[in-house]
């Protein structure tokens, strides 16, 4: 009966290590200002702690992981620095890099968090 939030959970560390690959390419290059690097190891403490508590097995941190799914893909959508990346996604390794961890972390693993979280709502609200 718990697979339903680990498969949960291990979405959101999936998540969480894609964006600490990608915020550690931004930084390196110094593509991104110093903020937005701590912004993103709190965000990845975030998540961290919102997959703890979906392994456990609660139902509320698994919504505020739907949530934050889907706040992930419309900010995505919505930033012409994203849109810039995933419309031009070759180049050197660490920006193709970029752009699959982008892909992956904003928009696919999200995305398979919302579907699964759908699917699971019922079994996972009676527990």
């Amino acid at each position: 009966m718990r697979s339903e939030y680990h498969a949960l959970s291990a979405l959101l560390v999936i998540s969480a290590f894609i964006l600490g690959i990608g915020g550690f390419l931004l930084r390196s290059y110094n593509l991104v200002p110093f903020y937005l690097s701590i912004s993103t190891i709190l965000v990845i403490f975030l998540i961290m702690v919102v997959a703890h508590f979906v392994w456990r097995g609660s139902y509320q941190w698994a919504f505020f992981g739907f949530t934050l799914a889907i706040i992930s893909i419309l900010s995505t959508l919505f930033q012409p620095a994203h849109i810039y990346v995933i419309l031009h996604p070759f180049g050197t390794w660490w920006y193709t890099t970029l752009a699959i961890s982008e892909l992956a972390g904003f928009i696919v693993v999200p995305a398979v968090y919302i579907i699964l979280f759908l699917r699971y709502r019922r079994k996972i609200k009676c527990m």
